[in-house]
């Protein structure tokens, strides 16, 4: 029983390393902005990046407010496995709504100077 035990406490951690190891989340500055619909109170954005990875599996929007400011950090995420250096041209769909008519600015992250920004005024 003590051998199973044992046995068992070295095979776990190594198998969560390994899987921690691969994976890996970063900022990713977009290049242009455009709106594919507004409707009622929602927008979607669709966000470009003109030199991406093909190897980014995942990404999420960061998201801060102040008033009817609203600023957006997109992340990429990648499980981590060697990826040939090639730029591809990638698309990264936001759907925002708001709950109060009015205008809204909007503030997308270029990198650590610089935002793309918009402004929609929802009836």
């Amino acid at each position: 029983m003590k051998a199973v035990i044992f046995l068992l406490a070295l095979f776990l951690p190594a198998c969560s390393l390994l899987e921690d190891d691969k994976k890996w989340t970063y900022p990713a500055g977009i290049d242009s902005l455009s709106i594919e619909k507004i409707e009622f109170r929602t927008v979607d954005f669709l966000a470009h990046i003109s030199c991406g990875s093909m190897c980014w599996n995942g990404y999420y929007f960061q998201k801060s407010e102040d008033g009817n400011d609203v600023y957006l950090k997109l992340f990429v995420t990648s499980d981590g496995t060697a990826c040939p250096a090639v730029c591809v041209e990638r698309s990264f769909t936001y759907k925002y709504r708001v709950l109060y008519s009015g205008t809204y600015n909007f503030h997308f992250w270029k990198n650590d100077s610089s935002n793309i920004d918009t402004s929609i005024t929802f009836n």
